[in-house]
Protein backbone atom coordinates (compact mmCIF):
# COMPACT_ATOMS: atom_id res chain seq x y z
CA UNK A 1 0.00 0.00 0.00
CA UNK A 2 1.26 3.65 -1.11
CA UNK A 3 2.01 6.17 1.42
CA UNK A 4 -0.95 8.47 0.72
CA UNK A 5 -3.49 5.42 1.06
CA UNK A 6 -1.95 4.37 4.26
CA UNK A 7 -2.21 8.13 5.56
CA UNK A 8 -5.86 8.10 4.30
CA UNK A 9 -6.32 4.93 5.93
CA UNK A 10 -4.93 6.04 9.24
CA UNK A 11 -7.20 9.61 8.72
CA UNK A 12 -10.20 8.39 8.53
CA UNK A 13 -10.38 5.48 11.21
CA UNK A 14 -9.18 8.31 13.75
CA UNK A 15 -11.99 10.72 12.58
CA UNK A 16 -14.36 7.94 13.92
CA UNK A 17 -12.42 8.61 17.20
CA UNK A 18 -12.93 12.26 16.93
CA UNK A 19 -16.77 12.04 16.10
CA UNK A 20 -16.47 10.04 20.22
CA UNK A 21 -14.62 12.67 21.44
CA UNK A 22 -16.93 15.54 20.15
CA UNK A 23 -19.88 13.62 22.04
CA UNK A 24 -18.07 14.14 25.24
CA UNK A 25 -18.49 17.69 23.91
CA UNK A 26 -21.55 18.12 22.98
CA UNK A 27 -22.93 16.15 26.29
CA UNK A 28 -20.94 19.04 28.05
CA UNK A 29 -22.83 21.90 26.22
CA UNK A 30 -26.23 20.47 26.50
CA UNK A 31 -25.35 20.65 30.30
CA UNK A 32 -24.66 24.33 30.53
CA UNK A 33 -27.61 25.71 28.90
CA UNK A 34 -29.68 22.84 31.14
CA UNK A 35 -27.98 24.66 34.23
CA UNK A 36 -27.92 27.92 32.34
CA UNK A 37 -32.00 28.29 32.42
CA UNK A 38 -32.78 25.95 35.38
CA UNK A 39 -30.62 29.00 37.32
CA UNK A 40 -32.89 31.36 35.79
CA UNK A 41 -36.06 28.91 37.00
CA UNK A 42 -34.63 29.09 40.24
CA UNK A 43 -34.46 32.75 40.44
CA UNK A 44 -37.88 33.38 38.91
CA UNK A 45 -39.47 31.79 42.49
CA UNK A 46 -42.61 31.68 43.03
CA UNK A 47 -43.65 35.51 41.89
CA UNK A 48 -46.25 35.82 38.66
CA UNK A 49 -44.03 38.02 36.16
CA UNK A 50 -47.72 40.02 35.92
CA UNK A 51 -47.55 40.94 39.29
CA UNK A 52 -44.20 42.16 39.61
CA UNK A 53 -44.02 46.32 39.66
CA UNK A 54 -41.80 47.68 36.48
CA UNK A 55 -39.14 48.23 38.99
CA UNK A 56 -38.99 44.78 40.45
CA UNK A 57 -38.94 43.14 37.03
CA UNK A 58 -35.89 45.10 35.95
CA UNK A 59 -34.14 44.26 38.58
CA UNK A 60 -34.94 40.40 38.25
CA UNK A 61 -34.10 40.90 34.90
CA UNK A 62 -31.08 42.62 35.03
CA UNK A 63 -29.49 39.84 38.07
CA UNK A 64 -30.68 36.90 35.54
CA UNK A 65 -28.86 38.31 33.10
CA UNK A 66 -25.73 39.37 34.90
CA UNK A 67 -25.80 35.58 36.00
CA UNK A 68 -26.21 34.50 32.61
CA UNK A 69 -23.14 36.46 31.82
CA UNK A 70 -21.10 35.15 34.45
CA UNK A 71 -21.73 31.17 33.32
CA UNK A 72 -21.33 32.39 29.65
CA UNK A 73 -17.98 33.28 30.55
CA UNK A 74 -17.24 30.15 32.12
CA UNK A 75 -18.37 28.27 29.76
CA UNK A 76 -15.99 29.79 26.69
CA UNK A 77 -12.98 30.32 29.20
CA UNK A 78 -14.15 26.06 29.78
CA UNK A 79 -14.66 25.35 26.07
CA UNK A 80 -11.61 27.29 24.92
CA UNK A 81 -9.35 25.47 27.49
CA UNK A 82 -10.46 22.00 26.29
CA UNK A 83 -10.26 22.81 22.64
CA UNK A 84 -6.70 23.91 23.10
CA UNK A 85 -5.38 20.69 24.95
CA UNK A 86 -7.24 18.90 22.04
CA UNK A 87 -5.33 20.67 19.13
CA UNK A 88 -2.50 19.75 21.53
CA UNK A 89 -3.10 16.59 21.46
CA UNK A 90 -4.30 16.36 17.91
CA UNK A 91 -0.66 18.38 16.28
CA UNK A 92 1.18 15.36 18.12
CA UNK A 93 -0.89 12.87 16.75
CA UNK A 94 -0.76 14.07 13.61
CA UNK A 95 2.94 14.50 13.68
CA UNK A 96 3.55 10.82 15.07
CA UNK A 97 1.22 9.30 11.92
CA UNK A 98 4.14 11.39 9.80
CA UNK A 99 7.07 10.03 11.21
CA UNK A 100 6.07 6.46 11.61
CA UNK A 101 4.47 6.31 8.36
CA UNK A 102 7.48 8.32 6.21
CA UNK A 103 10.15 6.23 7.54
CA UNK A 104 12.81 7.47 4.76
CA UNK A 105 12.65 11.20 6.07
CA UNK A 106 13.64 12.51 9.70
CA UNK A 107 13.38 16.05 9.73
CA UNK A 108 9.56 16.37 10.79
CA UNK A 109 8.63 19.53 12.42
CA UNK A 110 6.01 19.78 15.15
CA UNK A 111 3.83 22.70 15.58
CA UNK A 112 5.09 25.32 18.17
CA UNK A 113 2.56 26.30 21.45
CA UNK A 114 2.40 29.47 19.28
CA UNK A 115 1.17 27.74 15.88
CA UNK A 116 -1.44 25.66 18.17
CA UNK A 117 -2.94 28.64 20.14
CA UNK A 118 -3.33 30.02 16.56
CA UNK A 119 -5.44 27.52 15.89
CA UNK A 120 -8.09 28.00 18.37
CA UNK A 121 -7.95 31.84 18.99
CA UNK A 122 -6.67 33.12 14.98
CA UNK A 123 -9.07 30.97 12.70
CA UNK A 124 -12.12 31.94 11.76
CA UNK A 125 -14.58 29.66 10.27
CA UNK A 126 -17.26 30.74 7.56
CA UNK A 127 -20.59 28.72 7.69
CA UNK A 128 -22.96 31.51 7.53
CA UNK A 129 -23.11 34.06 4.25
CA UNK A 130 -20.81 36.67 5.04
CA UNK A 131 -20.02 35.59 8.66
CA UNK A 132 -16.38 34.75 9.71
CA UNK A 133 -15.65 33.98 13.28
CA UNK A 134 -12.99 32.69 15.32
CA UNK A 135 -13.73 30.27 17.81
CA UNK A 136 -14.24 32.14 20.91
CA UNK A 137 -15.79 34.95 18.85
CA UNK A 138 -18.53 31.97 17.61
CA UNK A 139 -18.92 31.15 21.79
CA UNK A 140 -19.53 34.63 22.63
CA UNK A 141 -22.42 35.04 19.98
CA UNK A 142 -23.74 31.78 20.63
CA UNK A 143 -23.74 32.78 24.48
CA UNK A 144 -25.59 36.95 23.74
CA UNK A 145 -27.96 35.29 21.06
CA UNK A 146 -29.03 32.55 23.54
CA UNK A 147 -29.30 35.02 26.39
CA UNK A 148 -31.20 37.61 24.74
CA UNK A 149 -33.74 34.95 23.55
CA UNK A 150 -34.33 34.09 27.42
CA UNK A 151 -34.71 37.84 28.28
CA UNK A 152 -37.12 38.57 25.54
CA UNK A 153 -39.04 35.36 26.38
CA UNK A 154 -39.43 36.73 29.59
CA UNK A 155 -40.58 40.23 28.68
CA UNK A 156 -42.70 38.87 26.59
CA UNK A 157 -44.64 36.66 29.20
CA UNK A 158 -44.65 39.27 31.48
CA UNK A 159 -46.76 41.65 29.12
CA UNK A 160 -48.86 38.48 28.45
CA UNK A 161 -48.96 38.33 32.14
CA UNK A 162 -48.39 34.24 31.63
CA UNK A 163 -48.51 32.19 34.82
CA UNK A 164 -45.78 31.17 36.27
CA UNK A 165 -45.93 27.36 35.49
CA UNK A 166 -46.22 28.74 32.08
CA UNK A 167 -43.54 30.75 32.49
CA UNK A 168 -41.60 27.51 33.04
CA UNK A 169 -42.21 25.56 30.52
CA UNK A 170 -41.35 27.90 28.07
CA UNK A 171 -38.25 28.21 29.59
CA UNK A 172 -38.37 24.18 29.35
CA UNK A 173 -39.04 24.21 25.40
CA UNK A 174 -35.87 26.95 25.06
CA UNK A 175 -33.67 24.48 27.29
CA UNK A 176 -34.11 21.54 24.34
CA UNK A 177 -33.97 23.84 21.50
CA UNK A 178 -30.83 26.02 23.19
CA UNK A 179 -29.42 22.19 24.33
CA UNK A 180 -29.64 20.62 20.95
CA UNK A 181 -27.85 24.07 19.54
CA UNK A 182 -25.26 24.00 22.28
CA UNK A 183 -24.39 20.83 20.75
CA UNK A 184 -23.74 21.30 17.39
CA UNK A 185 -21.94 24.53 17.99
CA UNK A 186 -19.15 22.11 20.06
CA UNK A 187 -19.23 19.36 17.66
CA UNK A 188 -18.50 21.72 14.65
CA UNK A 189 -15.77 23.32 16.35
CA UNK A 190 -14.30 20.32 17.64
CA UNK A 191 -14.34 19.03 13.85
CA UNK A 192 -12.79 22.28 12.81
CA UNK A 193 -10.03 22.02 15.68
CA UNK A 194 -9.27 18.85 14.65
CA UNK A 195 -8.56 19.58 10.67
CA UNK A 196 -6.78 22.89 11.52
CA UNK A 197 -4.69 20.54 13.80
CA UNK A 198 -3.80 18.15 10.65
CA UNK A 199 -3.44 21.14 8.14
CA UNK A 200 -1.00 23.22 10.23
CA UNK A 201 1.21 19.94 11.01
CA UNK A 202 0.97 18.95 6.96
CA UNK A 203 1.96 22.22 6.02
CA UNK A 204 5.04 22.68 8.06
CA UNK A 205 5.80 19.06 6.89
CA UNK A 206 5.40 20.30 3.07
CA UNK A 207 7.58 21.37 0.45
CA UNK A 208 5.62 25.16 0.43
CA UNK A 209 6.21 24.94 4.91
CA UNK A 210 9.01 25.40 6.22
CA UNK A 211 12.49 24.16 4.43
CA UNK A 212 15.41 22.65 5.62
CA UNK A 213 18.08 23.66 3.51
CA UNK A 214 17.24 22.03 -0.03
CA UNK A 215 16.02 18.85 0.92
CA UNK A 216 12.40 18.64 -0.28
CA UNK A 217 9.76 18.01 2.72
CA UNK A 218 7.60 14.87 2.33
CA UNK A 219 4.41 16.39 1.75
CA UNK A 220 3.01 17.65 -1.12
CA UNK A 221 1.01 20.88 0.19
CA UNK A 222 -2.22 18.82 -2.03
CA UNK A 223 -5.15 17.17 0.49
CA UNK A 224 -8.35 15.34 -0.49
CA UNK A 225 -11.71 16.01 1.16
CA UNK A 226 -13.18 12.77 2.72
CA UNK A 227 -16.58 12.91 3.51
CA UNK A 228 -18.95 9.88 5.52
CA UNK A 229 -20.61 7.36 3.30
CA UNK A 230 -23.91 7.55 4.67
CA UNK A 231 -27.55 9.01 4.71
CA UNK A 232 -26.86 11.63 6.62
CA UNK A 233 -24.02 13.32 4.28
CA UNK A 234 -24.64 16.93 3.31
CA UNK A 235 -24.70 18.02 -1.08
CA UNK A 236 -21.96 20.47 -0.64
CA UNK A 237 -19.57 17.63 1.18
CA UNK A 238 -21.06 14.76 -1.13
CA UNK A 239 -20.03 16.72 -3.62
CA UNK A 240 -16.68 17.48 -2.48
CA UNK A 241 -15.85 13.92 -1.44
CA UNK A 242 -12.71 12.69 -3.15
CA UNK A 243 -11.73 15.51 -4.44
CA UNK A 244 -8.31 17.07 -4.19
CA UNK A 245 -7.64 20.46 -3.76
CA UNK A 246 -4.12 22.15 -4.53
CA UNK A 247 -3.66 25.10 -2.10
CA UNK A 248 -3.38 24.21 1.43
CA UNK A 249 -4.76 27.85 2.72
CA UNK A 250 -7.50 29.24 0.50
CA UNK A 251 -9.16 26.29 -0.83
CA UNK A 252 -12.21 24.92 1.30
CA UNK A 253 -11.75 22.93 4.44
CA UNK A 254 -14.26 21.26 6.83
CA UNK A 255 -16.47 22.06 8.14
CA UNK A 256 -18.43 23.02 5.40
CA UNK A 257 -21.33 23.75 7.71
CA UNK A 258 -22.63 23.18 11.19
CA UNK A 259 -22.81 19.37 12.14
CA UNK A 260 -19.96 18.69 9.27
CA UNK A 261 -18.19 15.04 9.47
CA UNK A 262 -15.94 15.35 6.69
CA UNK A 263 -11.91 15.20 7.27
CA UNK A 264 -8.76 16.18 5.26
CA UNK A 265 -6.29 13.54 3.65
CA UNK A 266 -2.85 14.85 2.34
CA UNK A 267 -0.87 13.95 -0.75
CA UNK A 268 3.27 12.67 0.06
CA UNK A 269 5.76 14.06 -3.00
CA UNK A 270 6.45 11.34 -5.25
CA UNK A 271 10.21 10.73 -3.52
CA UNK A 272 8.74 10.04 -0.56
CA UNK A 273 5.82 7.63 -1.57
CA UNK A 274 6.95 4.37 -1.29
CA UNK A 275 4.62 1.25 -1.38
CA UNK A 276 3.24 -1.06 -3.55
CA UNK A 277 -0.35 -0.71 -5.09
CA UNK A 278 -2.15 -2.13 -2.34
CA UNK A 279 -6.02 -1.47 -1.99
CA UNK A 280 -7.02 0.87 1.21
CA UNK A 281 -10.78 0.56 2.27
CA UNK A 282 -13.49 2.86 3.38
CA UNK A 283 -16.59 2.57 5.56
CA UNK A 284 -20.13 3.26 4.43
CA UNK A 285 -23.25 2.59 5.70
CA UNK A 286 -26.47 1.68 2.97
CA UNK A 287 -29.91 1.66 3.69
CA UNK A 288 -29.75 -1.45 5.94
CA UNK A 289 -28.11 0.72 8.20
CA UNK A 290 -24.98 -1.89 8.06
CA UNK A 291 -21.02 -0.93 7.65
CA UNK A 292 -19.59 -2.39 4.51
CA UNK A 293 -16.01 -1.68 3.12
CA UNK A 294 -15.89 -0.43 -0.43
CA UNK A 295 -12.57 0.55 -1.87
CA UNK A 296 -11.23 3.91 -1.09
CA UNK A 297 -11.26 5.11 -4.92
CA UNK A 298 -15.23 4.96 -5.02
CA UNK A 299 -16.40 8.33 -4.06
CA UNK A 300 -19.96 9.53 -2.52
CA UNK A 301 -21.86 9.86 -5.53
CA UNK A 302 -20.28 6.92 -7.47
CA UNK A 303 -21.49 4.59 -4.29
CA UNK A 304 -24.47 6.78 -4.27
CA UNK A 305 -25.15 5.39 -7.26
CA UNK A 306 -24.95 1.96 -6.54
CA UNK A 307 -27.51 2.37 -3.63
CA UNK A 308 -31.37 1.78 -4.05
CA UNK A 309 -33.36 4.32 -5.53
CA UNK A 310 -35.56 4.57 -2.09
CA UNK A 311 -31.77 5.29 -0.37
CA UNK A 312 -31.20 7.81 -2.98
CA UNK A 313 -33.65 9.80 -2.30
CA UNK A 314 -33.93 9.49 1.45
CA UNK A 315 -30.39 11.47 1.00
CA UNK A 316 -31.46 13.76 -2.17
CA UNK A 317 -35.10 14.29 -1.93
CA UNK A 318 -37.29 12.71 -4.17
CA UNK A 319 -37.47 15.51 -7.30
CA UNK A 320 -33.18 15.82 -6.56
CA UNK A 321 -33.18 11.96 -6.63
CA UNK A 322 -34.76 11.72 -10.07
CA UNK A 323 -32.45 14.31 -11.74
CA UNK A 324 -29.72 12.15 -10.56
CA UNK A 325 -30.92 9.04 -11.31
CA UNK A 326 -32.15 10.63 -15.04
CA UNK A 327 -28.09 11.11 -15.33
CA UNK A 328 -28.46 14.85 -16.64
CA UNK A 329 -27.18 16.58 -12.99
CA UNK A 330 -24.25 15.54 -11.08
CA UNK A 331 -24.82 15.97 -7.16
CA UNK A 332 -21.83 18.61 -7.99
CA UNK A 333 -24.16 20.93 -9.30
CA UNK A 334 -26.55 20.71 -5.93
CA UNK A 335 -24.84 23.46 -4.92
CA UNK A 336 -22.88 26.53 -6.07
CA UNK A 337 -19.45 27.43 -5.92
CA UNK A 338 -19.97 28.84 -2.47
CA UNK A 339 -21.18 25.76 -0.89
CA UNK A 340 -25.31 27.12 -1.37
CA UNK A 341 -28.02 24.18 -2.19
CA UNK A 342 -29.69 24.94 -5.40
CA UNK A 343 -33.17 25.30 -4.87
CA UNK A 344 -35.54 22.97 -6.96
CA UNK A 345 -36.41 25.97 -9.88
CA UNK A 346 -32.56 26.32 -9.65
CA UNK A 347 -31.68 22.42 -10.63
CA UNK A 348 -34.64 22.74 -13.51
CA UNK A 349 -33.66 25.58 -14.62
CA UNK A 350 -29.83 23.53 -15.15
CA UNK A 351 -31.25 20.47 -16.26
CA UNK A 352 -33.53 22.60 -19.09
CA UNK A 353 -30.20 24.56 -20.14
CA UNK A 354 -28.57 20.49 -20.38
CA UNK A 355 -31.26 19.44 -22.43
CA UNK A 356 -31.34 22.23 -24.94
CA UNK A 357 -27.40 22.52 -24.97
CA UNK A 358 -25.72 19.49 -24.22
CA UNK A 359 -23.87 21.44 -21.25
CA UNK A 360 -24.80 23.27 -18.13
CA UNK A 361 -22.76 26.23 -16.78
CA UNK A 362 -20.66 24.63 -14.47
CA UNK A 363 -21.86 25.48 -10.78
CA UNK A 364 -18.44 24.50 -8.78
CA UNK A 365 -15.09 25.60 -9.08
CA UNK A 366 -12.32 23.34 -10.66
CA UNK A 367 -10.13 22.67 -7.67
CA UNK A 368 -8.71 19.28 -8.87
CA UNK A 369 -5.34 18.25 -10.29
Amino acid sequence: MSIDLSLEDAFVRHQILIQRYAKGREREAMRYIKALIESVQQQLGTDQLSELSQARLQRLLYDIELNMVLSGDNFRDSAIKELLEFAEYEVKWNYDVLRNTITDFDDFTLPTQEEIESIVYNDTMTLEPNQNYTISAAIDTFNNKKQNQIIQSLKDNATLALPIAGVIGVLSGLKLLQGRQAATLSRTQTNRVAVLSRQTTMRLNSSEGRQTGKQQKPMSGYYKWVAVLDSLTSYICISRDGRVYKDIDKNPKPPAHYNCRSTITYLVNDKYNKGGKGKAYRTATGEDGKEQRISDTINYPQWLRRQPASFQDEVLGIERGEMFRRGTLSVDRFVDENGRSLTLPELRDLETQLDATGSAPSTTPDFGL
